[in-house]
């Protein structure tokens, strides 16, 4: 969940979400050589490259002139 008190661009702010996760991949990496995702910054990151995750969604809804949440989540099947 994401949460702005600024005029803010929905799209590029869930495109900055996904961008996160992903980057987690990339800054941490995978430590050991068992291919197994231990740390815990990895989280988002495991979860959502997991092969069983097909689909992710994001919504967001404005709160108010100055106010926006977003959430994205994807499915574990």
């Amino acid at each position: 969940v994401y949460s702005a008190q600024a005029q803010i661009n929905p799209r590029q702010k869930i495109d900055d979400v996904l961008e996160s996760w992903i980057n987690a991949g990339r800054i941490y990496g995978i430590q050991n050589s068992e291919n197994v995702y231990n740390d815990p910054r990895m989280y988002t990151f495991a979860n959502m490259a997991y092969a069983k995750s097909l689909r992710f969604g994001c919504a967001y809804t404005e709160c108010g002139v100055n106010e926006a949440h977003i959430s994205c989540v994807y499915n574990l099947m």
